[in-house]
């Protein structure tokens, strides 16, 4: 190899390391629309739940690039005289298989990946995912091995790996892997951060005639069909089962609306972004 090219691949190796983020820790793009209002609910003499949005895969309200999960947004009224305890949620789907929310995204990612590679997924095939958009197998890949990107251009420490072995050792490729691995860091724990910002963490107690409001986390499930919340007040069983089955609307790009909301209602109140 000669001097020029000993010389300009180190170059253009710290060059292009040095602003990547890998794609599994990027934001979505600020062009996303927002969600669109559900309220699909349950409710007893005691309480109430609704299920506000539910965030899917390169859908409306999408926060996070590319996330493998699916963010039912809930929020929960007690009506009662006494606490409200909500012990567990868990989603059932069309084949009646019971899934509990997740509490770490990473975790999560790496489930809904397996479940794409055992149902066929391969490098050909894509899987629809949010409103109209696709995730290919080559993410599913991506994530599942909890890698970076594949190549030199999008940060891999592999690829990165096979070229640093053929060019002589300097002083500017360290430094830009690592300014590019603190770079990732950040970006992991900013996505982290909002996970749990967001997350309605369980058990919850919900004090009488108050409500509660966060975001359950979900492997991405194709056909759900309820979302229970079992919980407790006053030492006798309150569960709530929230009929879901029309979220299966957004992955078509199809938005249901509830064009009755009545924002004095204790089940539904505003809005309010996360």
């Amino acid at each position: 190899m000669n001097t020029a090219i000993r010389i300009f691949i180190p170059a253009c190796v710290a060059f292009t390391l040095s602003g990547c983020i890998a794609t599994k820790y990027k934001p979505a793009s600020f062009s996303t629309p927002p969600a669109a209002t559900l309220d699909l609910s349950a409710e007893s003499r005691r309480a109430a739940a609704v299920v506000e949005m539910v965030i899917v895969p390169r859908g409306p309200g999408s926060w996070k690039h590319d996330a493998l999960w699916d963010e039912y947004v809930v929020y929960v009224a007690n009506r009662g005289a006494e606490e409200w305890i909500i012990d567990s949620a868990e989603l059932v789907d069309a084949d009646a298989l019971r899934k509990q929310p997740g509490l770490d995204p990473w975790k999560l990612e790496e489930e809904t990946a397996s479940w794409w590679r055992r149902v066929g997924v391969d490098g050909v095939n894509d899987i629809q995912a949010g409103a109209g958009g696709t995730v290919s197998a080559t993410v599913l890949g991506l994530y599942g091995a909890g890698a970076y990107v594949v190549g030199v251009t999008t940060g891999s420490p592999a690829l990165a790996a096979q070229v640093l072995a053929s060019v002589p050792v300097a002083t500017v490729i360290p430094v830009a892997l690592m300014a590019n691995a603190q770079a990732n860091v950040k970006a992991r724990e900013a996505i982290e951060e909002k996970f749990h910002a967001r997350q309605l963490r369980l058990p919850r107690t919900v004090k009488p005639n108050r409500v509660a409001r966060g975001s359950l986390y979900f492997p991405v499930t194709r056909s759900p069909r309820r979302l229970i919340l079992h919980g407790r007040a006053d030492g006798r069983p309150l569960d709530l089962a929230v009929d879901v089955s029309a979220i299966s609307a957004l992955r078509g790009g199809v938005v249901p609306e509830n064009p009755d909301r009545d924002p004095n209602d204790l089940r539904i109140v505003p809005a309010v972004p996360l």
